[in-house]
This record gives C-alpha cells, sequence and structure tokens, in this order.
C-alpha cells in the first residue's frame, strides 16, 4: 500500500511550502510501510540485519501547499 499524506500546516515553512527536510520524513513513511508491506520486520531484524540509507537524490516536480495530497511510491530492487 502506497501511503497517502494530507499536507497540514505544521509540515511547511514560513512560505507555506513543504521544506526539503520534511519530504524526507515522508519518505521514511513510505519506507517503513513497504518493510511493513513485504517483511517480517521483527525476524529480519533478529538475523542481525541492518537498515540504513546510502543515498539520497530528491527530484522535486512541484511544491507540495496545506491540503494537498501526497502520495509516497516505494519498491524493492
Amino acid at each position: 500500500m502506497d501511503p497517502e499524506i494530507k499536507i497540514r500546516g505544521y509540515h511547511t515553512d514560513m512560505f507555506r511550502h513543504v521544506n526539503n527536510a520534511r519530504y524526507l520524513e515522508f519518505l521514511e513513511e513510505g519506507r517503513w510501510q513497504l518493510f511493513e508491506d513485504y517483511l517480517d520486520l521483527d525476524a529480519f531484524l533478529k538475523k542481525g540485519y541492518l537498515l540504513f540509507v546510502v543515498n539520497i537524490n530528491i527530484s522535486y516536480l512541484a511544491q507540495a501547499r496545506p491540503n494537498d495530497i501526497v502520495k509516497i511510491k516505494s519498491g524493492l530492487n
């Protein structure tokens, strides 16, 4: 399931658009949803595997503003 996030006022900066750091939080939401949907996370961690991000690149297509709905799409390679 791809989570959807409704943009709230507290997600935005003084220009009333989502700050770049907040987008990283949205991406984390998608990542954890992916784990819940496709992995037994407890078993995965008990085997000694670790979860970490190596690189993040974001190409912004448009600004997100209050009341917009942002859909987070994630996948496994």
